[in-house]
């Protein structure tokens, strides 16, 4: 052992006035620092290790080589001074160069080359280990330091950590790179001098206050690591500004986002330097972390839990965390629906109500724990415990109301995050409760989602204004741009009926008692020419309606597929203030046909607190909360039932269609049957459905029953289903969201405004009722377990249908030109028969009207002749010499209610076909635009001894079918109150 391992260190005064030198006095703060003392092997040559010192290159400072790895300049470690220039130069020992870091001790006198004033405060810089051997120039400034910090902290390579600081503050070169060079990227000189300011004005504010060395620097520490998100979006905020100002307000930044004053400095630096003693961990095994919990009484609260078992690890040594959530308002239990797709950087997770959402490892002496939440948030933390077995617990709830520190706003923070909401009243616990033995109390400081986490909310769906005036969801990303803001035409008034909702943020001074007070931030859209436009709005308190909105910045638009889901996002522009307030990024995501926002959470750090199981329950049991449910496992699939179609006037007329069956009864091919039942109720009676369809299956004609057993579906790819032997289906997209504690209300009007189309021509506007009719819906909530589905589907096969009602046998007019009643003409008894009566004008007749002309479809349109009806019809006639076929169009005459005014619309051929125990008529062509008006095309089949319509459903190609359907429990808990049986 090298003698000066027993000497006392001769810096050791100096590291006592100068916080940052004593990084490693507080080891369970800082891994890895330490080391045995020991020489490195001799060499016989050295080697030179130099370099620049720099915030502005710094004249002064105390450079050595960190051979012993303990974060201070000691004795026998090779030393040098820079010059005015900040340069230095060390001789190392061969077999040591790029192995340890370069330290700089900077003291209050140093002086910065481009301001040519002293630095005022002492503090230290460092590099760390280069990698490299050989001579070599080794940077040191504030960036090098972080990237040192952050590689020892989180415990990865320099590499890692010089990549994480790089991406976190957005830097066009490597934060290792010597800015004081001719040609050097400014944006890197820009953040390290930040970096310095935030440590100067740290350090001396920690000073000022005569906080104790050791706190001071684990104060400073997480001012440039911890907040380097911070940081970042303030320097990006203030874009617009001076080097000076951005410098100024990023430093402003992190310290108002570490809460630091002069008046709260000593408080918030000993919450960050927790005594080591503290970080005993609880024993591997069963636990619960009270991550929230906000109280009024005992029938308005609530809590977010995670509950486990940390012995039980996976091969990785993490282990699962479940998420008991509880919403108690006014007495009202609201069950938490989350209803996130979180991207994993593979694919989208739609994440679990609770069950299994975080993985954790455990943090060990020198990496911090790690957790991913719902697949895609990553974090990164090191709590610190503490015992409160014994105090009381208004005395704990009253200190952690006081915590200093800032968390994610939410219920339990006021609007910049500090705890003043955590727990109850302290007064409105019993005074002489106490927490038993075993309870514990945790802080901890979390970087959270690192690298920045997209998720999608599947339950706000924006709406646009569509070309007929009506708001309803943008079935594509395309058509956000009827949300076009003043973007076409500069004239334009803006407002929420032309652009896209993005922020609310809180506007502390509004005067006016008419306006709310926060701005409302929009956007408006041009996809197609990849632009957009911000605009700050006020928003009236009577109405909610956006006025008075002022353009904030254009920006640059990017349309990109992500795991199968086209993405809009802002590219460039997007406003800093947002981000660096709400720490988050709108985009808009297209998926199940309709447009969901979404959300990119930016990494950021914050502090937050937790009580463990014996001390909560001790806390719940004073406050009279029941015992949280743990989320169960998600059940395998099994026995179903889903609402298909609803239409409803009031509780005496309504219609609906239901699926039922066993998804895990399968037969050999993998399906299972799925049953239907329809009811309608008119003027209160009962109105029996018949179906009334006959489909060729391709050996057999099928009738399909009216309910029952109509459906096979596969569960497993391809997700084909075939309905009454015929119809064969194939899904292609499935999104199931949570409607548990939703406004029934909120939900109604979110399914009628979807703008997608069921088997392409069915609208959801007119599905249920207006929500607005039963005013019960909007003070009604559906409980935990109602689940909405979108599903997207194609058909992959369309079979021969007949229509076999009554009315659906072909009739024969007695004559050309007779006038008897149509229900009293003869039944058409072959194809020949109908052929021969229906000649229309093919045969040179001069007479056409209904007697010689087959009916093939009807619909109303406008008239232009007030002598006729808006009933327009379209027929057809035949000449069985060549097969010829010719379709007319006609109108109907308003005084005598004939057609009329027949107009040829298409000259084709027809031929006949034998299907099984019937004949086919097929036409060569339909009239244009038929197929895609009607979605059918027109066939006739003689069968049993009569003629009947018949058909064959036309399906363009590529088209999808999206259907919404709520599961039993949503349709039971919404027909209750609306009154269907």
């Amino acid at each position: 052992m090298h003698p000066i391992a027993h000497r006392p260190a001769p810096h050791a005064a100096w590291r006592a006035f100068h916080p940052l030198a004593t990084l490693c006095a507080v080891a369970v703060l800082l891994p890895g620092c330490g080391g045995s003392g020991d020489d490195p092997a001799p060499v016989a040559q050295p080697v030179a290790v130099s370099g620049v010192v720099a915030d502005g290159p710094l004249q002064g400072a105390s450079v050595c080589y960190d051979l012993n790895d303990n974060s201070a300049c000691d004795a026998g470690e090779p030393t040098a001074t820079t010059d005015a220039d900040g340069k230095y130069s060390l001789s190392i020992d061969a077999a040591a160069a790029g192995k340890h870091a370069v330290l700089a001790l900077v003291p209050a006198t140093a002086v910065d080359k481009d301001t040519g004033t002293a630095v005022g405060v002492a503090f230290m810089l460092k590099a760390p280990p280069s990698g490299s051997s050989g001579a070599q120039a080794v940077f040191v400034s504030p960036l090098t330091t972080v990237v040192a910090n952050t590689a020892a902290d989180a415990g990865i390579s320099v590499a890692e950590a010089t990549a994480q600081v790089q991406a976190t503050l957005g830097l066009s070169a490597s934060p290792l790179t010597d800015f004081t060079t001719a040609g050097a990227a400014t944006d890197v000189g820009l953040a390290a001098r930040a970096v310095g300011r935030v440590v100067i004005d740290t350090t001396k504010l920690a000073a000022d206050a005569g906080v104790a060395a050791d706190q001071a620097a684990r104060l400073v520490r997480e001012a440039v690591g911890g907040q380097l998100p911070v940081l970042a979006t303030a320097l990006e905020a203030s874009a617009g500004g001076t080097a000076a100002e951005r410098i100024t307000a990023a430093a402003a930044a992190v310290a108002t986002q570490l809460n630091l004053s002069a008046t709260t400095v000593a408080a918030v630096a000993a919450a960050v330097a927790q005594p080591a003693a503290a970080n005993a961990a609880d024993t591997a095994g069963p636990f619960v972390s009270v991550r929230r919990f906000s109280y009024t009484d005992a029938n308005t609260y609530s809590y977010q839990i995670f509950v486990g078992d940390s012995s039980q690890t996976d091969a990785n040594g993490a282990w699962l965390a479940h998420e008991p959530r509880a919403n108690m308002l006014n007495g009202e239990a609201i069950a938490f629906s989350r209803n996130q797709l979180y991207w994993t950087g593979s694919s989208w997770n739609n994440c679990d109500n609770g069950y299994g959402v975080v993985s954790t490892r455990p943090a060990t002496a020198t990496l911090p724990q790690r957790s991913v939440y719902c697949g895609g948030s990553r974090s990164e933390s090191r709590p610190v415990w503490e015992d409160i077995s014994g105090k009381t617990q208004r005395e704990v709830i009253t200190r952690m109301r006081a915590y200093p520190l800032r968390d994610t706003v939410s219920s339990t923070t006021d609007d910049t995050g500090l705890p003043v909401k955590w727990g109850p009243d302290p007064a409105l616990l019993p005074a002489d409760a106490v927490f038993p033995a075993g309870s514990r109390y945790n802080t901890r400081a979390t970087r959270s989602d690192i690298g920045n986490t997209d998720r999608i909310e599947v339950a706000v769906k924006p709406t646009v204004r569509q070309a007929d005036g009506v708001f309803r969801q943008a079935n594509a990303l395309e058509q956000l741009s009827l949300m076009g803001g003043n973007l076409a035409e500069a004239g334009v008034t803006v407002s929420n009926l032309n652009s896209l909702f993005v922020e609310d943020v809180p506007l502390p001074g509004q005067t006016d008692t008419a306006l709310q007070p926060f701005k409302r931030w929009r956007l408006a859209v041009d996809v197609a020419g990849l632009k957009g436009r911000f605009y700050s709005c006020d928003v009236v308190v009577a109405t909610g309606n956006s006025q008075a909105c002022e353009a904030a910045g254009d920006a640059t638009l990017a349309v990109q597929t992500q795991g199968g889901i086209r993405l809009l996002r802002v590219a460039s522009g997007y406003p800093a203030d947002l981000k660096s307030r709400l720490q988050r990024q709108r985009f808009w995501a297209e998926h199940v046909g309709t447009v969901f926002r979404g959300t990119t959470d930016l990494e950021r750090s914050f502090h937050d607190q937790r009580l463990n199981k014996a001390a909560w329950d001790a806390l719940r049991t004073a406050l009279a909360i029941p015992e949280p449910v743990v989320p169960a496992a998600p059940a395998a699939p099994g026995a179903f039932r889903l609402l298909r179609n609803f239409s409803y006037t009031d509780a005496q007329n309504y219609s609906w269609r239901v699926y039922t069956g066993d998804e895990s009864v399968r037969d050999a091919a993998g399906f299972f049957t799925v049953n239907e039942t329809r009811r309608q109720l008119s003027a209160g009676a009962e109105v029996p459905f018949v179906r009334n369809r006959t489909y060729w299956s391709g050996s057999a004609w099928v009738p399909c029953p009216d309910s029952g057993a109509i459906i096979t579906a596969q569960s497993a790819a391809p997700f084909r289903s075939v309905l009454c032997e015929g119809y064969i289906d194939e899904a292609t997209d499935n999104l199931v969201t949570s409607l548990g504690g939703r406004l029934m209300s909120d939900v109604v009007n979110e399914i009628r405004s979807y703008n997608s189309t069921d088997a392409g021509r069915v609208s959801w506007g007119n599905w249920g009722i207006a929500a607005g009719r039963v005013p019960a819906l909007a003070s009604t909530r559906f409980p935990a377990g109602a689940t909405l589905s979108i599903r997207g589907g194609r058909s992959v096969a369309v079979p021969e249908a007949i229509a076999t009602a009554d009315g659906d046998r072909l009739r024969i007019a007695p004559s050309p030109t007779s006038s008897e009643p149509f229900a009293n003409w003869p039944l058409a008894t072959s194809l020949d028969q109908v052929i021969a009566n229906y000649p229309g004008s093919l045969r040179g007749s001069s007479v056409i009207n209904g007697n010689v002309t087959l009916f093939v479809w009807r619909y109303t349109e406008t008239p232009t002749n007030p002598a006729h009806t808006d009933q327009v019809e379209i027929r057809v006639a035949f000449d069985a010499d060549g097969q010829k076929a010719r379709f007319t169009r006609n109108n109907r005459s308003v005084s005598t209610g004939f057609s009329t005014n027949y107009q040829t619309i298409l000259d084709t051929t027809y031929t006949i076909e034998t299907l099984g125990d019937a004949r086919l008529l097929k036409f060569a062509a339909m009239p244009d635009g038929f197929e895609d008006r009607f979605q059918f095309t027109r066939r006739y089949a003689e069968r049993g001894g009569l003629v009947w319509y018949a058909f064959k459903d036309a399906v363009p190609a590529g088209q999808l079918n999206w259907t919404q359907r709520l599961n039993g429990t949503a349709w039971d808990a919404l027909r209750t109150v609306l009154g269907v049986q």
